[in-house]
């Protein structure tokens, strides 16, 4: 088994410990976020469409500037875990986010075709790993090997977190 990078789980949490159903200050979540000097930002693709969603929902249209990758590697990127493509046509909401750099969208076998052509013709870095759904011991191995990420930061929901807090 190869390297692996430390994994800090961040949440917002409402004073009776609910993650959901209360306002959250992003820029508090961020700043607290900001102080852990992760690598990266790993997040599954239902948090990132409940982001989109938490900030209006008003995706504004794709403009030529959002089919190149960003080349501001000052803000760790989003890693983000996406095997059915759930984010066609609005990943660029997070290409040039004041919270994180541009995406490094996770995939496997079974994510779409014309998914996986949106990324490639739009310049988003993506890895296949994994068949039915994206092996994460697999995809975190991959992205300290090939970003030289020691640490990261989950910032999702139960889903991604519940698999990575019950893996070895």
């Amino acid at each position: 088994m190869g390297t692996r990078p430390v994994t800090i789980m961040h949440n917002s949490v409402s004073i009776d410990i609910s993650l959901t159903g209360f306002a959250v200050d992003m820029g508090a979540h961020y700043d607290c976020a900001g102080s852990f000097a992760a690598g990266a930002h790993l997040v599954g693709s239902g948090t990132a469409l409940a982001g989109i969603e938490m900030f209006g929902g008003n995706l504004r249209v794709e403009t030529a500037a959002d089919m190149s990758r960003s080349t501001d590697e000052k803000r760790p990127p989003w890693i983000i875990v996406d095997s059915q493509g759930l984010l066609e046509g609005k990943l660029h909401a997070y290409r040039n986010t004041e919270f994180g750099g541009d995406p490094i969208v996770l995939t496997s076998t079974a994510t779409p075709k014309r998914y996986l052509h949106y990324l490639a013709e739009r310049e988003y870095r993506h890895h296949v790993v994994g068949d039915k759904r994206v092996d994460l011991e697999e995809a975190l191995q991959l992205v300290a090997e090939t970003y030289g990420i020691s640490t990261l930061l989950v910032d999702s929901g139960p889903g991604l977190s519940g698999v990575l807090l019950n893996s070895n």
